[in-house]
């Protein structure tokens, strides 16, 4: 564990050190302790966000009468213990519940609307080339596609609202194994993928045979840049984040691979030596 802080600062800065890698041990251990640690900021980077919604949605559910109940069975979903339609205003914010169809279609004042086909929410998605500009779209979830359920949402009121710190725990614990999760897969394919290219043009382009062992040890290592840009991005919501991953791994494969003086041929003995 104590190793880890010097094979990243060497594989995200030192060429020599990334280059290295190639000669030694596959790092299993380095490669998941990478993704812990990427995925553990950006959970804590959200911690503030998730704090909010978690808060903001306990005010909401506070605001909604006791004795509500949820139930999706197939294609259909019904709340009752309320009159309906039902609306719950809280600033900007509009939620409104129909489940028996009195209103057919989304109300323009509505950022949510359940109805007993769909779920549809408002979304600002940003605008090219200027991010500063947003147009809302519809985002519509049929309630076929999922899987049946049923609740008290006096249970989720408790949780929510009598256990904040709990619920802000377990929901950020969750984002962090999404992230862990996504970026180890995501990472395991784009290495192994990169390998066999890589192993295929080291031996075609520049005749140098490296096995499929070499190239996977070297990127296990040179994913490590590319994972912190593709972290940030995600953190700073900059363009599309597994393309910034794929391009950097292959700037520091290249690196890794090219410049570094790994692919010299062994030094022999000198002249002098010869003699001797």
């Amino acid at each position: 564990m104590m190793q880890f802080p010097r094979q990243f600062r060497g594989y995200i800065a030192n060429i020599q050190a990334l280059a290295g890698a190639r000669r030694e041990p596959l790092k299993f251990s380095y490669f998941f302790q990478l993704h812990i640690f990427v995925a553990f900021f950006l959970a804590l980077a959200f911690t503030p966000d998730i704090t909010d919604v978690v808060r903001s949605a306990g005010h909401k559910l506070a605001q909604i009468p006791r004795g509500v109940t949820i139930e999706k069975k197939g294609a259909d979903f019904s709340v009752s213990g309320v009159d309906q339609p039902y609306s719950l205003v809280d600033g900007d914010f509009v939620l409104m519940v129909d489940t028996v169809s009195s209103t057919p279609t989304r109300p323009a004042q509505a950022q949510v609307f359940i109805s007993k086909e769909a779920l549809e929410i408002v979304v600002a998605r940003a605008t090219q080339p200027s991010a500063d500009k947003k147009e809302m779209e519809v985002e519509r979830m049929l309630w076929r596609d999922g899987g049946d359920f049923k609740f008290n949402l006096d249970d989720v009121r408790g949780i929510v609202v009598d256990h904040e710190a709990a619920a802000i725990t377990v929901v950020t614990i969750m984002i962090f194994l999404y992230f862990f999760v996504s970026s180890v897969v995501f990472s395991t394919l784009l290495i192994s993928v990169w390998s066999v290219l890589a192993m295929v043009m080291q031996r075609f382009v520049y005749h140098d045979q490296m096995s499929f062992r070499d190239a996977l040890a070297l990127h296990m290592a040179a994913i490590t840049g590319p994972l912190v840009l593709w972290g940030l991005c995600i953190i700073f919501g900059i363009g599309p984040a597994p393309l910034v991953e794929v391009i950097a791994l292959v700037v520091y494969s290249t690196l890794g691979l090219r410049f570094a003086g790994v692919l010299a041929p062994p030094t022999g003995p000198s002249q002098e030596d010869v003699k001797k």
